[in-house]
């Protein structure tokens, strides 16, 4: 392993001091990657430490017609919000929300979801035509013992 010395500084909020990273490249055994020997060691004058978070575009589609009784389990979407639902809802089970209220997708055939509503101890309620249908998830099983 390659030995590396007096590259480390301390950081003073107080002050401006300047932060070497080089020991965190350098602990990198040369033998196990040979590019790192390529890679110049300069000193970093400056570090800007942040969050980097992935912003996912929130899908949503309108539903199209008025859902009236709180025991109803089909609603009926956009045919534009179709291409956002799996088709094999089995497997890849999905979420969506309608104001205030969480349902599972159990079955989908085009434009009209089969839903379990109330999901997530929500309340089940009625939506009016037009409302927004937030495509909240697609839960997908993992690993071996995941299969349906």
């Amino acid at each position: 392993m390659a030995v590396v010395t007096d590259l480390i500084q301390t950081y003073d909020q107080s002050t401006s001091a300047d932060i070497w990273i080089a020991e965190a490249i350098h602990m990198i055994s040369p033998s196990e990657t040979k590019f790192q020997l390529m890679l110049p060691k300069i000193q970093v004058g400056e570090t800007k430490a942040e969050w980097i978070e992935d912003e996912l575009v929130g899908q949503k589609t309108t539903l199209l017609t008025t859902n009236s009784a709180t025991d109803q389990n089909t609603i009926t979407i956009a045919a534009s919000g179709t291409s956002m639902v799996p088709s094999d809802v089995a497997t890849y089970q999905t979420v969506i929300r309608i104001d205030q209220e969480y349902m599972l997708v159990t079955a989908m055939n085009a434009n009209v979801l089969t839903v379990t509503k109330g999901y997530a101890s929500t309340t089940a309620a009625t939506h009016a035509a037009n409302a927004t249908v937030h495509i909240v998830s697609v839960l997908e099983h993992e690993g071996a013992a995941g299969k349906k």
